[in-house]
């Protein structure tokens, strides 16, 4: 199997997230769904969502 992997975090919470990866900040709930959405088009990946204001952008 695969190794799952995480490419991203797109956050409306600057304070819950942290560490060396790519984090994109959003504004608006709207702007976090549109950010998330086409980061995971580019890089051919889910979006799972946190329910925190934070989704994760993961190759499966």
């Amino acid at each position: 199997m695969a190794e799952k992997q995480i490419l991203a975090i797109v956050t409306k919470n600057r304070e819950k997230v942290g560490g060396t990866g790519p984090i994109f900040f959003a504004d608006s709930d709207e702007e976090l769904v549109h950010t998330a959405t086409l980061l995971a088009r580019v890089l051919a990946a889910a979006v799972h969502d946190l329910d925190n204001g934070s989704v994760v952008i993961v190759r499966h």
